[in-house]
């Protein structure tokens, strides 16, 4: 009788946690995905609250090194210390316009184009005073 009573809870302990698996296969994605995207969401909105800090044009003249490199975009400031050896064009493209509001250079070369955008948006930190 034990072992009857045994194999009983043995049996309804495996069927309970193969459902409880099939649940979780079918409804945990769904709510991974809700997650992430409210957690994006989320991240978002801080990131957009909370003020970059501001750099004026003095400031910006005082990183215009190979190895300290600022430059202004379209008025935003950039930290290019780490770009200026991966730039696809070569350092000397870079190294031109450390230091100084780099707008003319850049939009002469890449404005318009996506990629060049998107990785010079990474290396944001600021804004320029006006």
């Amino acid at each position: 009788m034990k072992k009857a009573i045994l194999v009983l809870i043995i049996a309804a302990a495996v069927i309970l946690l193969a459902m409880q698996w099939g649940k979780s296969r079918n409804g945990d994605d769904a709510a991974t995905t809700t997650t992430r995207s409210t957690t994006t969401a989320t991240t978002a909105s801080t990131t957009d609250t909370t003020p970059m800090p501001s750099f004026t044009l003095a400031q910006v003249a005082e990183h215009a090194t190979e190895e300290d490199c600022y430059t202004t975009i379209n008025g935003l400031v950039y930290d290019l210390t780490a770009y200026v050896h991966q730039h696809p064009g070569g350092d000397r493209n870079i190294l031109r316009i450390c230091g100084i509001d780099g707008t003319a250079a850049f939009e002469g070369k890449h404005g318009g184009e996506r990629r060049p955008e998107q990785t010079l948006a990474g290396f944001e930190i600021g804004t320029l005073a006006q």
